[in-house]
């Protein structure tokens, strides 16, 4: 009974290499039994994965919600390179992950996001053009089908306001992560977990308490003698005004 083992660097769509992965693959043992064979990336994204028997492998790399499956053909005694290019390198698809982003008046997320080659939504979120960000929190439904939503500084969203559409909103996105969703907030975003998780976390922050606001600050679908003259000046990757 002999076995074979694959070997390769884990990457990012862009080619940035990529610590701690999760490498497994199943395989069989001498006696036909079915075994898990794992290891973990090192801190340059090389790992080797041993031990797994000739024929056809599936090799799932997982690093956080990314998950990525490829195939390989084992062959005895010899060392097969999970990448089939000519490369080292086993890069994730640029779609491993459903990703989400609401901009905000300051940082970039989606920058970085771009820079490692992920795929992702981008929608609108600032003090003075935040409805797409709103509409999606709003909906469950949509929401769900994105694996992480990332959340910048100053996205618009005010989760301190008591309106019973702002209620709504809290309830799906404390559902969205008890499914399993992650969430990525930034600083300035700090609500998103001081207002619906306030015993995991305590922020030093100077924030007032919780604010009752107007209707016509929070609503998606508003009414006429909600809408107000168009805002200047508008940011420019929000052309659309509250």
């Amino acid at each position: 009974c002999r076995t074979g083992r694959t070997a390769g660097t884990v990457c990012s769509p862009s080619g940035q290499l990529i610590a701690g992965a999760r490498i497994s693959a199943s395989t069989q043992t001498c006696r036909g039994e079915v075994k898990l064979v794992e290891t973990t990336a090192n801190m340059s994204g090389y790992f080797q994965l041993d031990d797994l028997a000739p024929g056809w492998t599936e090799v799932t790399i997982t690093t956080g919600t990314f998950i990525a499956v490829f195939a390989v053909e084992i062959i005895a005694g010899q060392e097969v390179p999970l990448s089939q290019e000519g490369s080292s390198k086993v890069c994730l698809p640029a779609d491993s992950a459903q990703l989400a982003v609401l901009t905000g008046d300051y940082d970039n997320i989606e920058r970085v996001i771009t820079e490692l080659g992920f795929e992702h939504d981008v929608l609108c979120g600032s003090w003075e053009s935040y409805r797409p960000a709103l509409q999606l929190l709003m909906d469950y439904e949509r929401l769900s089908t994105y694996d992480i939503v990332f959340i910048n500084c100053a996205s618009g969203v005010d989760l301190r306001a008591n309106n019973p559409e702002m209620i709504v909103l809290r309830e799906n996105v404390k559902d969205y992560v008890r499914q399993g969703g992650s969430l990525y907030v930034s600083d300035l975003a700090s609500d998103f977990i001081s207002q619906l998780w306030p015993e995991k976390v305590v922020f030093d922050v100077g924030n007032r308490g919780s604010d009752e606001l107007d209707i016509c600050c929070i609503c998606t679908d508003c009414d006429d003698d909600c809408i107000l003259d168009e805002p200047t000046p508008v940011t420019p990757q929000c052309p659309i005004p509250n």
